[in-house]
């Protein structure tokens, strides 16, 4: 099972200043794309978070982290 405290902290605390997307500063959203070894914090602007955004993080992260599980 991940753990999740390091990811919960950097969406908290804000230390993630670019959209995971696209790079854009203003941010509106944080989230944590969890699988089960590893918790994943990520930020998005509003226009990607209108655009379907988190999904579009979640399938980033998967092809990302999970190709080696």
């Amino acid at each position: 099972m991940a753990d999740w405290t390091t990811a919960v902290d950097d969406g908290l605390t804000a230390r993630l200043t670019q959209c995971t997307l696209c790079g854009d500063g203003r941010l509106v959203l944080w989230g944590v794309c969890g699988t089960l070894h590893l918790a994943l914090a990520y930020v998005l602007c509003h226009r990607c978070k209108e655009s379907g955004g988190v999904g579009r993080v979640e399938v980033l992260f998967a092809q990302r982290y999970e190709a080696g599980t």
